[in-house]
């Protein structure tokens, strides 16, 4: 069997990521200070887990200001002047999970296998104007 690397983050990168700039620039974004709301290295793990699903952070990005806006709303309406973002709150701002962990799908579930299979695709030429009509295509 042969290992095909994949491009894309894993999710301790998405975090760092989001940890050193996503938070910052979403901050900002949505009016906040630094002192105003913290999201804690759980609720980051927890949103790239369960609420994004690609090989980049642009969508880890959103939900993160998606967080955030909800936590502006909040200290603009008074209910708050600094909020802690947990794991736990998270599921509360975002809604049910939109992803499930596969890892733990393809353990728990008996006779459940994951695979990525590959195939080239035959290219089709055009078929020039001797040997055939004109537009027509041979495989």
């Amino acid at each position: 069997m042969e290992i095909i690397e994949l491009t894309g983050y894993t999710e301790e990168e998405k975090v760092e990521i989001a940890r050193r700039y996503l938070v910052r620039r979403q901050l900002e974004a949505n009016g906040l200070k630094p002192e105003q709301a913290t999201i804690t290295d759980e609720a980051l793990h927890q949103i790239a887990r369960d609420y994004t699903r690609e090989a980049g952070c642009r969508n880890l990005e959103r939900q993160i200001g998606a967080v955030l806006r909800n936590v502006a709303v909040r200290i603009a309406e008074g209910k708050a002047t600094a909020v802690h973002v947990d794991a736990p709150e998270v599921a509360e701002i975002l809604g049910a999970p939109r992803f499930e962990n596969e890892v733990a799908m393809r353990v728990s579930l008996p006779g459940v296998a994951t695979g990525l299979a590959w195939t080239p695709r035959r290219r089709r030429h055009p078929v020039h104007r001797g040997h055939a009509r004109a537009g027509q295509w041979q495989s």
